[in-house]
């Protein structure tokens, strides 16, 4: 009886310890994307990276959409290049930004004339 005993509270002490390392995991399972368009003269078509084709996205000015990228990632979570598509026409610009799951990368689109826009990253 005390070895049924033991091996109930092994178990449950077991389970309990688990328990709470599973939720976090599932809190923090992947990484989110949040495009911020502060540029005053581009709007956001669509932002692609391996694995993901967010489009149509139409972000105009002061607008942002976040994404969970909850498909995993392909290659890794670091060096990762992301391209976004900007006005009507093939313009695109692109950076170099790190992952972490239950964290979100943040890329907003500036610029400072109209031929000259730029991307800023930043994480939370």
């Amino acid at each position: 009886m005390k070895k049924i005993a033991s091996l109930l509270i092994l178990v449950m002490v077991l389970f309990a310890s688990c328990g709470g390392n599973v939720d976090n995991e599932r809190e923090g399972s992947h990484p989110y994307l949040e495009i911020v368009n502060e540029s005053s003269h581009h709007k956001i078509n669509s932002v692609l990276l391996l694995g993901y084709n967010l489009s149509p996205l139409n972000l105009e000015i002061g607008e942002a959409q976040t994404f969970a990228l909850n498909n995993g990632m392909i290659s890794g979570h670091e060096n990762i290049y992301v391209i976004i598509h900007i006005d009507d026409n093939p313009n695109s610009v692109y950076i170099k930004v790190n992952f972490e799951n239950g964290k979100t990368t943040v890329i907003t689109l500036k610029s400072r004339e109209r031929l000259r826009p730029y991307l800023e990253v930043s994480y939370k």
